[in-house]
């Protein structure tokens, strides 16, 4: 999934309240390195990069430059230091909804944790979970109250054979139920863990298809960590986790549109979005249903710039023709 403008908020929010956390000491400002950064915010360097340069024309009513949020950056060595705030790396205070709702979910998240598996992240949930148990006081009570429904889940050894996996750079072992209910055991080298659609994935590169796979993580019957070292694919990194396999009816359309038209990429299922010249931009989506992948483009007609793949832009101008014809007749 594309990022939205609501997930890049979040990580604004959290890169000025996690830099502006130790104020001005007095050997200077904190700095940070970008790769720290990104690293603990899983984005790229160069992700983090552009939300310091967005960052840098944000702040106060007025924008003056004594309004705005300053930083001292420097590309080259590759660090960054938060140095006028302006107020917004105050910690974030929590509504009452939204302390019952996050206490829930890390009573939820700590039940389907495994202690001896898994004793470092279950470890930080406890921690995490028993101070903000404390900082909310009576209401923590409430969340008890509150069901969360996970669904399907995969045993806990297979989620924490996927993590082990995944921190020591080791090569997995699947035994693997597909949609079909096909089993098969495979050797992967596992790459990072996806959410598409209330289910959680294994992005790896499938050694036996010599190709980048998504599995589900609920139809993983068995882990095993082997003794060999994964070798690095980055080409799997970043990619869309998702792609619409031959013959499964699915086509992956490519729309290149104006910037009034940027709302789809916000409100629409995208896979990938690039930004162009000018404010343009272009999406990529897969498209299962051609009729409502026509409406939406002539929805925004005039801010369609390109149309792929060519059998979707001749249903697009078969349409448009069509319309224009009877609005004539």
């Amino acid at each position: 999934m594309a990022e939205t403008a609501p997930d890049r908020l979040v990580r604004l929010l959290g890169l000025l309240a996690f830099l502006g956390r130790d104020d001005v000491a007095e050997t200077g400002y904190a700095s940070w390195r970008l790769e720290e950064l990104a690293e603990r915010f899983e984005v790229t360097p160069r992700k983090i990069l552009q939300d310091i340069n967005l960052l840098f024309v944000a702040g106060l009513p007025g924008h003056g430059p004594e309004d705005l949020i300053d930083f001292d950056l420097d590309e080259e060595d590759g660090y960054v230091a938060l140095r006028e705030p302006h107020g917004m790396a105050r910690p974030l205070r929590l509504s009452t909804r939204e302390a019952v709702a996050l206490v829930a979910a890390l009573r939820t998240l700590a039940a389907n944790l495994d202690p001896d598996l898994q004793p470092r992240e279950a470890a930080e949930v406890a921690s995490t979970l028993e101070v903000l148990t404390a900082a909310a006081g009576e209401a923590a009570s409430t969340a008890a109250l509150v069901d969360v429904d996970l669904g399907a889940a995969a045993p806990v050894a297979v989620r924490a054979a996927l993590v082990r996996a995944l921190d020591e750079k080791r090569r997995l072992r699947l035994r693997y139920v597909s949609a079909s209910d096909v089993v098969s055991e495979r050797d992967v080298d596992p790459v990072r863990l996806a959410t598409e659609d209330s289910h959680g994935y294994l992005v790896a590169f499938c050694l036996r298809e010599q190709a980048g796979r998504s599995f589900r993580i609920d139809r993983i019957l068995e882990a095993t960590v082997l003794d060999d070292t994964s070798s690095p694919h980055d080409e799997l990194s970043e990619v869309p986790t998702f792609r619409p396999a031959p013959g499964d009816g699915a086509v992956l359309a490519t729309l290149a549109l104006a910037s009034p038209a940027r709302w789809i990429a916000e409100s629409v299922p995208v896979e990938e979005v690039r930004e162009l010249t000018d404010g343009a931009f272009e999406i990529d989506l897969v498209v299962r249903d051609t009729g409502w992948f026509v409406r939406l483009v002539l929805e925004e007609a005039e801010n369609v710039l390109a149309i792929a793949p060519a059998e979707l832009h001749a249903a697009v101008t078969g349409a448009a023709t069509a319309a224009l014809e009877a609005y004539d007749g």
